[in-house]
């Protein structure tokens, strides 16, 4: 199993990069994996959230700073947009972390064809010291750093009792 949480990580990665990189005109620095050390993930600015089963429960967040979640927008949206509305912001937010997902589970999902991975919709959402919680899993931050700013995926894979 171990190898199979392995490559979802390794997958979500490289799609979170993929997308970035065909949608966003900003550098995006070398991304650092860190063990979540913690059962709970906090952040403050845009957070979007699909969950994924039934081969490898879990969800991933993929969490962006104020200026980098605008920089979504403004991409989806084709345009600078002059307002801050956070409704059209939380939608791009939505839809970045679901071309991500869905990058992912389509090519852990030819790789892996034993396993199946299907995503829920993904949800968005926006305020500061939001909170996470995560009981019974293995989970990671890769954290993308974008000019000083930065982008974190959190990938949480449920575990059974023993981890």
């Amino acid at each position: 199993m171990e190898d199979l949480y392995n490559s979802l990580l390794k997958y979500f990665i490289n799609a979170t990069i993929t997308v970035w990189n065909s949608f966003i005109k900003a550098p995006m620095g070398k991304p650092y994996v860190e063990k979540a050390e913690e059962n709970v993930f906090l952040f403050s600015g845009y957070v979007g959230v699909t969950s994924f089963a039934p081969a490898l429960p879990g969800r991933i967040i993929i969490a962006m700073d104020d200026p980098v979640a605008l920089k979504v927008r403004d991409a989806f949206l084709d345009d600078e947009v002059e307002d801050s509305k956070v409704d059209t912001t939380l939608f791009s937010v939505a839809e970045f972390t679901n071309i991500v997902g869905g990058n992912t589970f389509s090519v852990f999902n030819n790789n892996f064809e034993k396993y199946r991975i299907f995503p829920s919709p993904p949800s968005a959402f926006y305020g500061k010291n939001i909170k996470f919680i995560n009981f019974k899993v293995k989970g990671f931050n890769v954290i993308f750093p974008i000019e000083d700013k930065k982008l974190v995926l959190n990938m949480v894979i449920l575990g059974d009792k023993n981890d």
